[in-house]
Formats: C-alpha cells, sequence, structure tokens
C-alpha cells in the first residue's frame, strides 16, 4: 500500500493529553512520524476545528531541547491564534509572563501579541 503525499504516518506517540488552548479544551497528540518528523494535532473536544503542526525531521532535535524533552510542557505551550495553532517559545513565554505581572490588562495583551509574534517566527524557522 502506498501513502498519498502529505500523509502522516504514526511511527512513535510521545505524548497524548488534554488541554486549553486558549478556545476550549483540546485532545493533543504529539507523535513521530515514519520520517522523523515531530507532529503535534489538536482537535477541540467540542467543536470540528483540528489543527496540525508539522515540524521536519532536521529541526526537531533542538525543539524538543528546548523544552527539556517534556513533551507535557511543550503542549503547554500551544495556542490557537487567529485561526492558527501556534507553539510559544518557553523562554519568551516566561518572560512575557514575568515582564506583564504588574501591567494593565491592555497593556498584557499588546505584550503578549507583540511576543507571540516573536516566539511564532523563532519556532517556524528552527
Amino acid at each position: 500500500m502506498q501513502s498519498q503525499p502529505n500523509q502522516i504516518i504514526k511511527k512513535e506517540t510521545l505524548y497524548t493529553g488534554t488541554h486549553d488552548l486558549g478556545n476550549g479544551m483540546y485532545s493533543v497528540e504529539i507523535l513521530l512520524s515514519q520520517m522523523d518528523d515531530l507532529v503535534i494535532s489538536a482537535q477541540h473536544s467540542d467543536l470540528p476545528d483540528s489543527f496540525i503542526i508539522d515540524i521536519e525531521n532536521m529541526k526537531v532535535n533542538h525543539l524538543i531541547s528546548e523544552f527539556q524533552n517534556d513533551f507535557e510542557v511543550m503542549a503547554s505551550h500551544l495556542k490557537i491564534m487567529n485561526k492558527r495553532m501556534v507553539l510559544l517559545n518557553p523562554v519568551s513565554f516566561y518572560l512575557t509572563l514575568i515582564l506583564c505581572r504588574n501591567s494593565s490588562p491592555k497593556c498584557k495583551m499588546k505584550m503578549a501579541k507583540r511576543i507571540v509574534l516573536v516566539c511564532h517566527i523563532v519556532i517556524k524557522y528552527l
């Protein structure tokens, strides 16, 4: 049986769990594909919404080390933003929390949007 282009064939499940990604609860699965890509999928528990991030194998080891091999922590850094699932950089995520802890809600939102944009770019081009 031949696989179709872009079809993900699971090699190993690394993590499954349920997380609030910002607009409700999602079932999250993190797996390695047969091509050794890291695949993160999320399915909304009540809606038909589903998302996939596919990270090519050359970037996988670096990304896993960014999260210190903790896939639950990695899953907790997933967010749905502008109808896309993004994986936030853990360093920037905590920096945002520290910088915004005494700020107004409006300032926090502005800072978070800027940090998320930077994080998305950083993670995307690892």
